[in-house]
């Protein structure tokens, strides 16, 4: 007997740290719409299904169970719930936050160039081979590097480094770096072998 999506979702949301009302915020849909699916009472459409996947599933054997336990719901009503007022005020609000936190990264990035720029390093941006691609690759001093930026640590710190670690070895670098706003107690407990963390004040001193 297959096992009910919504339980799935719980294993998931649990392995993640997060929060079934985070999990709307990131997909798109209403905090009502969530609980309706995780408790059964209804299936997720299939663009919504598509953005949970890659929210939740980190590893091609998660994705088999969560889709496995999506083909089981099939026979549950698709949810069509017409929103209240105060749902798409909340998915407003997500929606400001989400691109609050964009723009803030993107202004990140922006400032990790402009301190490249300032220490005369040179750099390719959105450096792409394949699949892989890195924010910046910087070639210096004989040293080939994949550099990371992170602004929000708060959220899937540890799987930036694993990125990072992976950028490392299919991009042939001799190193990676996450660059981070500042570093707390819980950046700095994180370690991946052959990937550094630093602040953007550091960076011409580690690159340099």
């Amino acid at each position: 007997m297959p096992v009910p999506l919504g339980d799935i979702i719980r294993k998931l949301l649990t392995k993640r740290q997060m929060k079934a009302f985070e999990l709307g915020e990131q997909i798109g849909v209403s905090a009502t719409s969530v609980s309706k699916i995780v408790n059964g009472v209804t299936r997720p459409r299939q663009a919504t299904f598509s953005r949970m996947c890659k929210v939740l599933c980190e590893t091609k054997a998660e994705e088999r169970e969560l889709v496995t336990a999506f083909a089981g719901a099939e026979v549950l009503q698709e949810d069509d719930s017409p929103q209240s007022p105060d749902d798409i005020k909340a998915l407003l609000e997500a929606d400001e936050r989400y691109l609050e936190v964009k723009a803030q990264s993107i202004g990140f990035r922006r400032a990790i160039a402009r301190e490249l720029d300032k220490a005369g390093i040179a750099y390719q941006e959105e450096y792409c081979e394949g699949i892989y691609v890195t924010d910046f690759l910087v070639e210096h001093q004989g040293r080939r590097i994949a550099l990371e930026c992170k602004f929000n640590t708060q959220r899937n710190f540890d799987k930036t480094l694993r990125i990072a670690g992976v950028l490392r070895k299919q991009l042939n670098c001799d190193h990676a770096l996450v660059v981070v706003p500042y570093v707390d107690d819980a950046v700095s407990e994180c370690e991946v072998q052959k990937v550094e963390i630093a602040t953007p004040n550091e960076l011409h001193i580690l690159l340099t």
